[in-house]
């Protein structure tokens, strides 16, 4: 059985409490261990990710500025979280068990009826790690 860290648990209180509720429920018995990386971000916090790929080394991981343009995260609450996978404690960035456990996620979130969106379905950008709610 899986729980949350003091950490992840701080971040996932700044979500929507739906996500909480689908977040809660899936580490409990989740095949791979994950934590809360992000909830909710300032404008600022948003902007310094969007530089990285652009002015700062690094991927690009979002096009929202958190400006002209605000991510899901830029709400309070948090309309998104993005998670992180523990293999053996390690955190680990292997797109597979991203895939394993969002369609465990996604699982959870149908038996709460609770319609979730996860960024590797995303037509365009695969965001793995990320989860949202209208």
């Amino acid at each position: 059985m899986n729980k949350f860290s003091e950490s992840s648990l701080k971040k996932l209180g700044t979500c929507d409490e739906r996500l909480q509720q689908v977040m809660n429920a899936a580490i409990i018995d989740s095949p791979i261990d994950f934590g809360i990386i992000y909830g909710i971000r300032t404008p600022e916090e948003q902007y310094e990710l969007y530089k990285q790929g652009r002015t700062k080394q690094g991927n690009i991981v979002t096009y929202k500025d958190g400006y002209r343009e605000l991510s899901t995260h830029n709400y309070s609450p948090s309309k998104a979280c993005d998670i992180a996978c523990f293999v053996d404690g390690k955190l680990t960035w292997d797109t597979k068990k991203y895939i394993e456990v969002a369609a465990h996620i996604k699982e959870k979130a149908n038996e709460l009826g609770i319609k979730i969106f996860w960024g590797g379905d995303f037509k365009t950008f695969k965001d793995y790690p990320h989860y949202q709610i209208d």
